[in-house]
């Protein structure tokens, strides 16, 4: 049976799909010969745009991620089918909550990817590993090979930095962290540099979840 892997943005036009492309490509480049199933959505999605220009512009230096930008269209989150997916990944913490709305059930299984990093600095002690399969629920699969409930494990013991204070001259918001917030009407260099940041850090997870699944291997 495939990995199952959604990742999550507000509009689904500029970070989730670049999160899922960099995911997927890295994949690729891993050729660990697993199935994956790696997809993208929105939770503010009410029509179908293109890929953000800047965002693909990351991408299309490769045949793969010019066909992929070319033929993104946004698309919302079907309820239906968050229950199937192994891990969900979001841009935001704003994201988080909206899916853990959506269904319950998957809270455990979703994380900031800023938050999963984090998460998963650790190298993964056998102890760990053999929590992991003694707490599966019976009758069902690990998800993921066991990773999700690996970092769900952690939330509460890895110290994750705390929200900083907005400028109150400016007026902003406190800046999260964990989130990767939503640049796409900033421009300019900024926009640019934290879609960078974010494909650094979603190549970092895709890094943890490949040591992890051969770790997992190597303790059977």
């Amino acid at each position: 049976m495939a990995h199952r892997v959604l990742f999550v943005c507000a509009m689904n036009v500029c970070r989730s799909p670049l999160m899922a492309f960099t995911f997927a490509d890295a994949l690729l480049a891993d050729a660990d010969g697993a199935e994956w199933s790696v997809i993208a959505r929105g939770t503010n999605v009410t029509r179908r745009d293109p890929m953000c220009e800047v965002s693909a512009s990351l991408i299309s230096s490769s045949a793969a991620g010019a066909s992929f930008a070319e033929s993104h269209a946004s698309a919302p989150i079907a309820v239906t089918q968050l229950g199937s997916q192994d891990a969900i990944f979001v841009a935001t913490r704003a994201e988080r909550s909206r899916v853990a709305q959506l269904n319950p059930s998957v809270r455990s299984r979703t994380f900031t990817v800023r938050e999963a990093v984090l998460l998963g600095e650790r190298a993964v002690a056998s102890g760990e590993i053999d929590a992991v399969l003694r707490n599966r629920p019976p009758n069902q699969r690990l998800r993921l090979g066991g990773y999700p409930a690996l970092l769900n494990s952690r939330r509460g013991s890895v110290h994750l930095p705390a929200p900083r204070k907005g400028l109150p001259f400016f007026g902003g918001p406190p800046s999260d962290p964990l989130d990767i917030r939503d640049v796409h009407l900033e421009g300019g260099r900024t926009h640019l540099n934290t879609l960078k940041e974010l494909q650094g850090d979603v190549r970092l997870l895709r890094g943890q979840i490949s040591d992890f699944l051969k770790a997992r291997v190597a303790s059977v």
